[in-house]
């Protein structure tokens, strides 16, 4: 007989397919899986589509493992033979493609003037669309606000899969034949002498983050592991709010404690409502799908109840220290809501290392291609700021980097419009560069780290050469051939060195630099 099925399961985020199918067939049994005949004494074979045995256990067992070749799409059929007949199993592997879209997967912007704002309508405040079949917002001019300092936005590229060699159903490679080894673009509403940089973290499985290390994280003005704890200022009328977008709630100042000191967001009165999260508006399931915080999934965002009202919000993450709206350049690569949009959803990106001092530079820089922030998953680091080494990623977060009031304007809070996977193939090669430590010319691998220990307390010098004077360099995010002034610690000070030449990948290579 014959049995067709799709070999799937929802495992809580998406469709998984097995590469592998385990079943009984057992001796003696008048009927198996449609079987019908006098009975199985002897081992059945069982064959794939090319007629090749690819079950042989022990049939004293009964048991069978058959792995199936999903990373080629198309019909597969299973046949079992035994003395009483045939059952032939057929069932599609789905074709898995790199994705060219993007698909918001959660969004909860943290308290800010636009927090609230446009639900239901979709204003900034807004995940959805506000058109009649509530679409989530995908490359929208009017995208999604953040608010103050942790308030994020996911993007779902859709599971990564591996089998052998890696190959992606929906996610995004880490690809080093794209136009600068960029791999997607962050699309924001910023422009020059405003920007509003959003830090980037990417993840395979939405538990594990790593942190794109822009040009600003291993400076100063970049610290790790910060916390943000927002207290709702009037839970009473949140609990009453049940409809969303209904009623946006009172406008009042909203307390937080970062690290344990104690800040204020004070409104002003061109938003007149509530800015802080409401509970109908963000964390209750709107058009049939369920709320779009995700806040029970993730590290990086927890909440206190009183009832079932929020009480309490914590983010946590990096922050960039200060941000000067007005210098543009000062971002150069890694963040979002840094650079002007050109074509909103377009995947061609520009050179994200070629320096950009002026808006006159930035149109030459920009012409022709994308605009927005292109990133390169090869930028992600662990906590301690070591190179990642991802191959693929399927999650993308965007969340505000600073926690900054800017006067009359309201809060520092990022902008995304959506992100686009990139396109394109680079030319030339990166050469490897020599660099020299100090007296040391350290051997170095691309995407690799090298230790370097007993350097000694005193600053010390790191030089890059044999590159061409056209190639671009960057060492810690500063565009040069040296930097002084770097002191190796007894733990490791990390130095991120950056070469790219023409249109090619880059040359990404990272030194912790120990002191005696």
């Amino acid at each position: 007989n014959s049995t067709g099925f799709d070999v799937s399961y929802e495992n809580g985020i998406a469709n998984f397919y097995p590469n592998s199918l385990a079943f009984y067939v057992t001796a003696g049994q008048s009927t198996i899986s449609g079987m019908t005949g006098s009975g199985v004494t002897a081992q059945p074979s069982i064959k794939n589509s090319d007629d090749e045995i690819v079950a042989t256990n022990d049939w004293t067992t009964g048991f069978y493992v058959l792995y199936i070749d999903t990373a080629t799409s198309g019909t597969k059929t299973l046949t079992i033979t035994s003395s009483g007949g045939n059952v032939v199993l057929t069932f599609t592997v789905p074709t898995f493609t790199a994705s060219t879209g993007s698909k918001i997967y959660a969004y909860l912007p943290a308290p800010g003037q636009f927090t609230n704002e446009g639900v239901t309508t979709g204003g900034w405040g807004d995940a959805y669309d506000g058109t009649t079949t509530h679409a989530l917002k995908d490359n929208n001019a009017t995208g999604v606000s953040l608010g103050f300092y942790g308030g994020y936005v996911v993007y779902d590229f859709g599971q990564v899969e591996r089998e052998g060699t890696v190959y992606v159903s929906g996610g995004i490679y880490n690809s080093s034949s794209t136009p600068y080894g960029t791999d997607f673009i962050v699309f924001g509403n910023g422009f020059w002498g405003n920007s509003e940089p959003g830090l980037i973290q990417v993840s395979e499985n939405g538990s594990t983050w790593y942190d794109i290390a822009g040009s600003n994280y291993y400076s100063g003005n970049t610290v790790k592991n910060q916390s943000i704890t927002y207290t709702n200022p009037n839970v009473t009328e949140d609990a009453g709010i049940t409809t969303a977008g209904n009623n946006l709630g009172t406008r009042a100042d909203v307390s937080y404690t970062l690290n344990g000191n104690s800040g204020i967001i004070t409104t002003n009165t061109f938003h007149n409502h509530s800015w802080f999260p409401l509970n109908a508006n963000y964390f209750t399931g709107r058009y049939g799908n369920s709320e779009l915080s995700h806040i029970n999934e993730f590290s990086f965002v927890s909440r206190t109840l009183n009832g079932s009202i929020t009480s309490t919000l914590t983010f946590t993450g990096s922050r960039l220290l200060s941000v000067n709206t007005k210098n543009t350049q000062d971002y150069q690569f890694g963040y979002a809501d840094v650079h002007a949009n050109v074509s909103l959803g377009g995947t061609t990106s520009y050179n994200p290392y070629s320096r950009i001092d002026s808006s006159t530079a930035w149109s030459t820089v920009s012409s022709g291609t994308s605009g927005g922030d292109p990133i390169d998953i090869s930028w992600a680091v662990t906590s301690t700021g070591a190179p990642a080494n991802l191959d693929a990623i399927r999650f993308v977060r965007v969340y505000t980097g600073v926690a900054q009031m800017n006067g009359m304007f309201g809060e520092v809070s990022t902008e995304v419009c959506g992100i686009s996977v990139c396109s394109g193939t680079a030319s030339g090669t990166t050469t490897e560069p020599t660099i020299t430590v100090g007296s040391r010319t350290p051997s170095t691998t691309n995407g690799g780290m090298s230790n370097l220990e007993g350097l000694g307390t005193n600053a010390i010098t790191i030089t890059v050469t044999n590159y061409s004077s056209t190639d671009n360099v960057y060492i810690n995010g500063v565009k040069a051939n040296s930097v002084n002034n770097i002191v190796p610690t007894e733990g490791g000070t990390i130095v991120q060195i950056i070469v790219q030449e023409e249109s090619a990948a880059p040359y990404i290579t990272w030194l912790r630099l120990g002191s005696e």
